[in-house]
């Protein structure tokens, strides 16, 4: 389908269909065919591309823009999950994104590829490799953050805490520092060992290095409305059908913060 069908799609339907590998695929505004509204009490995101970045009969991977939710949401905000049911007869929700986070995010399209990439990442053999921006740079140009971590209901947000309080969870990452500007902003490399609840962002904060954007955790410096210098980089798992090693990358941000890091333009 040409660029023009394309729009004319968006423009009619709100939502756009399925094509080719690498397409773009649309979600506009909140508004479904035939122009009712997808939630009523949030205030409605701006024009979202989310190009996908892979499928196969088993699953697919798209590149998540900041400031969408991947489960349904109870308040209304637009989410994967409501947009990928639109255009596939089964969608399984395989791990989470924080809304504010970019980045690579996989969608099961079998239940049995559903089963078997929980069980990859319960076993722990999926590699995630995040990029972040973060305010200051850490004490040493890599390492290991160890910090304790509870979940924060009500304030939603994880706090870090000490080692016998009810709930807490040790929580582990590695951090490389890939380039420092001399305005003091860091570009870091994030794998984490564990995947619990805002750990990232809770880590570097306790770290001294909150996230640009990320309020939440103590970021002074703005970013987007919707969302922190956070982007989930790369995936690295086994096909569910073929057990083929796969590693797939998501595009770098288009923000403006990103293009001050002379890394991105020769590893992205």
């Amino acid at each position: 389908m040409s660029k023009a069908g394309d729009l004319a799609c968006w423009i009619k339907g709100g939502i756009g269909r399925r094509f080719e590998r690498g397409a773009v695929l649309f979600f506009i505004n909140g508004v479904r065919p035939g122009g009712r509204r997808l939630f009523e009490n949030a205030v409605p995101l701006p024009y979202m591309e989310i190009p996908l970045l892979y499928e196969s009969p088993e699953f697919l991977a798209i590149s998540k823009p900041n400031g969408l939710v991947v489960e349904r949401d109870p308040h209304g905000y637009p989410s994967v999950e409501e947009w990928a049911g639109k255009l596939w007869p089964f969608v399984g929700i395989v791990h989470r994104l924080d809304r504010p986070v970019s980045g690579v995010l996989l969608l099961a399209k079998k239940k049995s590829a559903l089963r078997n990439l929980n069980r990859q990442f319960e076993a722990k053999t999926v590699v995630k490799i995040y990029l972040a921006i973060t305010e200051h740079t850490p004490p040493s140009a890599e390492g290991i953050l160890e910090h304790w971590l509870i979940k924060d209901q009500k304030g939603k947000k994880a706090l870090v805490a000490e080692p016998s309080a009810q709930g807490a969870f040790l929580c582990k990452l590695n951090y490389r520092v890939l380039q420092t500007t001399p305005n003091g902003l860091s570009l870091l490399e994030i794998r984490p060992q564990t995947g619990k609840f805002h750990q990232i962002r809770a880590q570097l904060s306790a770290a001294g290095c909150p996230i640009v954007g990320d309020e939440k955790y103590g970021a002074v410096l703005p970013y987007l409305a919707n969302g922190i210098a956070l982007h989930a980089w790369q995936l690295h798992f086994a096909d569910p059908a073929t057990g083929e090693a796969l590693q797939l990358k998501a595009p770098g941000p288009v923000h403006s913060l990103w293009t001050d890091f002379d890394y991105l333009s020769a590893h992205i």
